[in-house]
């Protein structure tokens, strides 16, 4: 199997928290697609968040695009020169108030959508969590902190409670490190 080859690129909209670029490219048989549209977004982080008690912390947030409150794992994006984990950790932080004594552990980096989007997830997970300090939500944040056991999450994706695809991977994932 061979790679497309890009025979020109052009960008329709660029901004701080995304760009859409239109790529020409050819097919290994020939075949041009004139137009194939790629969302460029920054690879951002996903943290699975247990307690000292054994409770997993999840934000409750307005998601625009569905036009829903939705109930996640803590996420964000890194700031510029930020590693990944020092990302997860510093939004788990910011978005929660809890730290953990533990370094995080990396669950897996995935693609978010290969055929369109250009970015990965990095799941990690977080142990031992204590509340230390105070949220510091960004000015297009506002969240509400839940906590819920690895049972009832896993009741809350059957029921439709929890669809985010990202964060059921990151619970899945963590289930699986921790031998639940």
């Amino acid at each position: 199997m061979e790679k497309w080859k890009l025979i020109s690129s052009k960008y329709y909209y660029k901004s701080p928290f995304g760009n859409l670029r239109c790529d020409r490219v050819a097919l290994p048989n020939g075949h041009v697609i004139e137009e194939y549209n790629v969302c460029e977004y920054t690879d951002w982080v996903n943290m699975v968040a247990v307690t000292e008690e054994g409770q997993v912390l999840l934000v409750r947030q307005y998601r625009h695009a569905l036009g829903e409150i939705t109930l996640e794992v803590p996420a964000g994006s890194p700031e510029p020169g930020e590693t990944m984990a020092d990302a997860a950790k510093r939004e788990l932080a910011e978005e929660t108030g809890y730290t953990s004594p533990n370094e995080p552990v990396l669950l897996g980096k995935y693609a978010t959508n290969p055929a369109r989007n250009n970015n990965y997830i990095w799941y990690f997970l977080f142990t031992g969590c204590r509340k230390t300090g105070e949220t510091h939500f960004d000015t297009n944040e506002e969240l509400e902190l839940e906590t819920a056991s690895f049972d009832e999450i896993e009741e809350m994706i059957r029921s439709g409670g929890i669809k985010h695809q990202s964060a059921i991977l990151a619970v899945e994932r963590a289930r699986r490190m921790l031998g639940i």
